[in-house]
């Protein structure tokens, strides 16, 4: 076949040496199959053509391929395609320009190109070509155009296995250039120019890295890499956004190079590859498309849109496989923004062009009329915009140009929008915000400029209305100059069909006036001024303050917002109080937000203190409808949920906190389970008051506990064979599944330097690298069947759970560190579930174990240094005895801080927690010790004692984190801290006791141990030794004794308070000794108070006590309190040994975790869940997905009581059928 190329242009006209440009938006168009999204690959669908003796070599538009614009806009490069004659064709009987019609079915194209061209944009908006590549200089043979830079470099993606890539520097003769990687056998996932001038490589092959390169010399030089641990996809945007996409556990990242800062997490559904991402130009929302692949062939797909503020879903839209999206675009930024999305049908590749609402994803409108206007649009086209232009390059009116898209039609955006595509939708107008303050503060200036005063009322027939594009509204005034004056407003809309107006679906007129209590009734409301805006919304500006009225059908005209005059004038009643007539109505603030229907945020405090107020005759409550209205829309919880739940917890709102909560998980959760898995960042808005739930609302916490226990990613049933989310794997139970990035720069001094060395080296030989060609080698491992276990994926549904704030100050942090939601949330219905023990794991398991160990021995150190010199002091010298001293008392500086932090950060945690007394009784010991033996030489036998013994329990505690352990420790103090009121009365009791026995058997009279007193006082310590009587050869024992055992301190020891709780604990142990020296038959008044305390204490209590404690340890659940117990390890790990940057290390504090479940666990936890055999608050919610998922039966088994009543009931009709037959025979007889 004879190739056919564009040097033959004798039938063409000339062209100018410059194409006219308008303004407008260039970007990248994405063929699906190679999920590259900056290329548009163009179908051979044009017929006309128009030349250009402006460049090099003239240009046949019909032949353009594929169009990239740089960064900035500064340059457009553009292939061209390399057409063949089919066979059995003979070329001469055709006409030159039928040889070169890309539709004609003589001639075809199979990706090959005859060559690229370059085009700078001038200052006027031309396009002018300045160089071009012959298709014979790139090696791939049917290169694919990648990206173009600001500095005249292109970059092609080719089908190699490794260096996947061509680069060119256009400025001469289109000279190849090279890149050097230290490791040569790289797979490119993606790459990109920026508008700072950097090339972004992300590389997926052999290991995943981003490389950042910088143009020095002409030559690109490596600046910065990145490691990671994995990703599947990654895209870069010109802004230096770098977007990663994990098809392990379906995530999307979103990253700022520069800053290496972290920005947002999305879910995507599981199942779905990501092929194309679009950011908004303001950087609020992000568009996914994302495709469900079966046998690599595309059988549905879904449209997402993300609030980029905190990466919660704000709408889906589904396809089928007979629609395929190729690129998507943000367009009309300030004027109405609109998507418009290009696909196709991959049957018949019919193109399909469409606009939709990017907020809602509904009802979409053809668009294919918006590149018909005034100006020609065929393929191939791009869009490149910024926050005030939309351009469109391609191919415009039969030659390559750019014109501006919002000026492609004599209207304004939004009357085009409504009058002739037919779009309805809603519409979120930027420039309203500047226009609603323009118009405040014009009305600040004339206070006296009222659009109705009481003087001079407007007649009831006069009615102003106040037109829009889609809506038109009317005011009128009823009873003017009467006690039942009110404002009414009317919405009509446009029938498209009659042309007529008609009152709007739902509530087409309301009262506005409200109905105020004594004493604001003395004013009456005023409206200064009204305006349509741009989405036919109506502002309205009052003496009552901002607001601003909408549609919403089937409702019909509802209160959309309200912000500025009223204020608090009580605390406690919040009633609203419109103040002076000469002061400022409005307080307009100086920052007012930037994006979409963004006013200042509305009264929310004078709101739902007052949603109870009505309004006219009909007593509607407008501020209760908003409330609603906000609580149920995504759009509104995106942008105002945490507000609005800060402020009903503030507000002590319990049944709106309650209420809120409830909506945020049916918008995520249904009967079946997950609506989709991108819902689950909604739950962010319940997490957020986290801590607040806990103290205030513990029992809606613990039915949500209840309801997300056991959450699978998976929303569609139908995907479960091929979603890979129950499979066998040889992991662990409860163990976290798939990995998460950190970006962050590992690379050494070293490691710079030898890639260095080998990038100069390999320029010397002249090696590139794409001489590299090394076939990666299986691995010869095979893992035993036996190690697999039949697994399941779970989600931990509390995004956010385990992050700390983005914003914070370094020397703050140190001071006193803020907590996670983890860290101030440690409850015990939180750890009855298997989401907080897979949490637990993964946190041990990723940084916990390592900082335990370092922790650990650091304290070993401290504990060998003090107890080495204590025990063994003869085997050292002074000098390194006062050596291992001092180090002991460095050491113990180091842990008193650490204690001290913990001390200033909650000091009433640290009160309650018993390990802490242990802690600081060890440090100070040792420490005091040490002090004194360096300054004597020696230190006191007690002190070394308590010391040692303090320091070696310490070290014994240090193994409560290990389960083979720890699980006892959590019983003894689980019971004994459950045990403690009991406790505390036995404590009183032997208080008591030990009183009155002080105040029964103390001395009357001084003594002295040293000399023999005698008294006749019964409870003289001499009086109660032990005498000797002497025997006479008779055997007859005097009764006057001869030798006398001198007192102890023991012999009476109830002569002080002290002694005498001792003397009674002995008793209450059954050691009678304390009261062996005195006669009972002499006493009386001791008689009844020990029969007493060993009946009532010694027997009952302590008896009592035993039971109690079996009953304690049975009904603990031991693993419930070791996961506690494992989890305040982890938080003041988190919070006293981590610096502020690694609390914010998202390879450990991610946003959302997945674990591994085994299905034999989760089978046995559901049986017990179904016969009623959970301990918590509530019954897990089972989702049907989950049941199926694990296959086990729907139905439920019956619980032990229904099967008792069940055998009750029969038995009692057995017996019945026995006694009638008794009777019956009887009778017979």
């Amino acid at each position: 076949m004879d190739p056919i190329y564009d040097d033959d242009y004798d039938d063409y006209e000339d062209d100018p040496a410059h194409v006219s440009i308008d303004t407008g938006y260039s970007g990248y168009y994405q063929d699906p199959y190679y999920q590259d999204p900056s290329r548009l690959t163009v179908p051979g669908d044009i017929s006309s053509r128009r030349g250009s003796d402006s460049g090099i070599v003239p240009d046949n538009v019909d032949a353009i391929a594929e169009i990239v614009c740089s960064p900035n806009m500064k340059y457009v490069a553009t292939t061209f395609k390399y057409i063949y004659e089919k066979p059995g064709e003979k070329s001469g009987e055709k006409s030159s320009a039928e040889q070169q019609d890309a539709e004609d079915p003589t001639y075809e194209y199979d990706g090959k190109i005859s060559k690229v061209s370059l085009w700078s944009v001038t200052e006027t908006k031309e396009l002018l070509k300045v160089s071009e590549i012959m298709a014979h200089k790139i090696i791939e043979p049917e290169p694919k155009l990648w990206a173009v830079s600001d500095d005249k470099y292109i970059i092609f993606r080719t089908n190699y296995f490794y260096y996947n890539f061509e680069i060119f520097d256009a400025k001469g003769e289109g000279e190849h250039k090279d890149l050097f990687f230290p490791n040569p056998h790289n797979i490119v996932n993606n790459l990109a120019f920026t508008k700072s001038g950097n090339l972004v490589v992300a590389l997926t092959g052999p290991t995943h890295h981003i490389y950042i390169f910088n143009l020095r010399h002409n030559e690109w030089i490596e600046s910065t890499k990145f490691e990671l641990s994995y990703f599947c996809d990654a895209f870069i945007t010109v802004e230096g956004k770098l977007i990663l996409f994990d098809d392990q556990i379906f995530q999307l990242t979103k990253w700022d190079i520069s800053t290496l800062a972290f920005e947002t997490n999305c879910m995507i559904d599981w199942c779905y590859k990501v092929w194309h991402v679009e950011v908004n130009q303001g950087g609020e929302l992000l568009a996914v498309y994302a495709v469900y692949l079966h046998e690599d062939t595309p059988k549905k797909s879904k449209l997402y849109i993300y609030s980029l503020k905190n990466g919660i879903n704000m709408a889906i839209h589904d396809y089928d496989e007979s629609k395929i999206v190729d690129s998507m675009y943000f367009i009309a930024y300030e004027a109405g923004e609109r998507l418009l999305i290009r696909s196709r049908n991959p049957f018949n590749d019919e193109l399909s062009i469409e606009l939709m609402d990017p907020f809602t994803l509904k009802t979409p409108v053809s668009a294919k009329k918006l590149l018909e206007s005034n100006e020609q649009i065929r393929d191939p086209f791009i869009i490149k915009s910024d926050k005030k232009s939309d351009n469109i390059i391609g191919v415009i009116n039969d030659s390559l140009g750019i014109c501006e898209l919002l000026e492609l039609f004599q209207t304004d955006w939004i009357t085009y929008l409504r009058k002739e595509l037919g779009d309805y939708n809603r519409i979120f107008v930027l420039s309203d915000t500047e226009k609603i303050a323009k118009m405040i503060n014009d009305e600040l200036d004339d206070e006296e400029k009222y659009f109705i005063d009481k003087e001079n009322s407007p007649k009831i027939e006069d009615r102003p209305t106040y037109p829009g594009k889609f809506l038109t509204w009317r005011l009128s005034y009823k009873n003017p100059n009467t006690s039942g004056s009110a404002i009414e407003i009317e919405a009509q809309v446009l029938d498209q069909i009659s042309g007529d107006w008609r009152p709007v679906e739902g509530e087409s007129t309301r009262t506005v006036t409200p109905n105020f209590q004594p004493p604001e009734h003395t004013r009456k409301l005023k409206i200064i001024q009204c305006e349509c805006l741009n989405n036919d919304d109506l502002l309205m500006l009052s003496n009552f303050g901002v607001l601003i009225w909408t549609v919403y059908p089937p409702k019909g005209i509802r209160l959309h917002y309200y912000w500025g005059r009223a204020k608090i004038r009580n605390i406690k009643t919040f009633n609203l109080y419109l103040g002076h007539v000469n002061e400022n109505p409005f307080h307009l603030p100086t920052n007012l937000k930037t994006y979409a229907n963004a006013f200042p945020d509305s009264k929310f405090q004078i709101i739902i203190k007052n949603k109870n107020l009505t309004f006219g005759e009909k007593k509607d409550s407008y501020f209760k409808e908003l409330l609603e209205d906000y609580i149920s829309d995504k759009y509104f919880i995106i942008n105002y949920g945490s507000i609005l739940m800060d402020t009903f917890l503030f507000l002590k709102d319990d049944e709106w906190v309650e209420k809120f909560c409830q909506t945020c998980y049916d918008l995520t959760f249904s009967a079946e389970g997950l609506r989709s898995t991108s819902d689950i960042q909604l739950l962010s808005i319940i997490i957020e008051v986290f801590p607040q739930l806990l103290q205030r609302h513990p029992i809606y916490l613990a039915r949500f506990l209840s309801q997300t226990g056991f959450v699978m990613p998976l929303a569609d049933s139908e995907l479960i064979l091929d979603s890979e989310i129950a499979s066998l794997l040889p992991t662990q139970h409860l163990a976290h599944f798939g990995t998460y990035n950190q970006l962050s720069t590992k690379t050494s001094l070293i490691e710079t330097f030898v890639a260095k060395i080998m990038y100069y080296w390999n320029k010397l030989i002249g090696k590139t690298e794409s001489d590299f060609d090394t076939t990666p080698q299986p691995s010869d491992k095979e893992e035993s069947a036996s190690e697999f276990e039949a697994t399941i994926k779970l989600i931990i549904p509390f995004p956010k759970f385990v992050n700390y704030p983005k914003n914070y100050s370094t020397w703050e942090e140190l001071r006193n560190p803020s907590p996670s939601y983890f860290t101030s949330s440690i409850d015990l219905e939180l750890y009855k579930y298997w989401n907080s023990e897979a949490l637990i794991n993964f946190k041990w398991k990723t940084y916990g174990l390592r900082y335990y160990l370092i922790s650990w021995s650091i304290y070993s150190v401290f504990l060998c240094c003090y107890t080495s010199v204590v025990t063994l002091n003869d085997f050292f010298t002074t000098g390194e005895q006062v050596f291992l001293l001092y180090l002991s008392i460095g050491l113990g500086f180091y842990h008193l801080i650490h204690e001290f932090r913990q001390f200033i950060h909650d000091h009433n945690d640290y009160i309650r927690s018993p390990w802490n007394y242990f802690d600081i009784g060890a440090i100070i010991f040792t420490m005091l010790t040490s002090f004194i033996w360096i300054k004597n030489g020696t230190a006191p036998t007690w002190a070394t004692t308590i010391a040692t013994l303090l320091l070696e329990l310490k070290f014994l505690f240090y193994f409560r984190a290990f389960r083979f352990v720890g699980v006892y420790f959590a019983m003894i103090f689980g019971v004994a801290k459950r045990a403690y009121s009991f406790l505390t009365i036995i404590a009183f009791v032997v208080f008591a006791f030990a009183h009155s026995l002080h105040l029964l058997l103390r001395p009357s009279a001084t003594y002295s141990l040293d000399e023999p007193s005698y008294s006749d006082d019964p409870n003289d310590p001499w009086n109660l030794a032990t005498t000797y009587n002497p025997v006479d050869n008779d055997g007859t024992i005097s009764t006057q004794p001869s030798l006398i055992e001198p007192p102890d301190s023991s012999t009476n020891m109830f002569t002080m308070f002290g002694t005498s709780l001792l003397a009674v604990y002995l008793l209450l142990t059954g050691d009678t000794s304390p009261i062996g020296s005195w006669s009972l038959q002499d006493n009386l008044t001791l008689v009844v108070l020990m029969f007493t305390f060993s009946f009532f204490t010694t027997i009952y209590f302590m008896n009592l006590f035993i039971g109690l404690l079996s009953n304690e340890i049975s009904d603990t659940n031991n693993n419930e309190f070791y996961l506690i117990q494992k989890a305040e390890i982890l938080a003041e790990i988190e919070l006293f040994y981590m610096l502020p940057h690694q609390r914010r290390n998202k390879a450990w504090f991610p946003e959302i975790i997945i674990y591994i479940a085994h299905v034999s666990e989760l089978r046995d936890l559901i049986r017990e869940i179904q016969i009623g055999n959970w301990k918590g608050f509530e019954k897990p919610f089972l989702s049907q997905i989950l049941l199926k998922a694990v296959q086990v039966q729907t139905d439920e088994i019956e619980s032990e009581e229904e099967t008792i009543k069940k055998l009750k009931d029969d038995m009692r009709e057995l017996k019945e059928m026995v006694e009638r037959l008794i009777n019956n025979t009887g009778q017979a007889s």
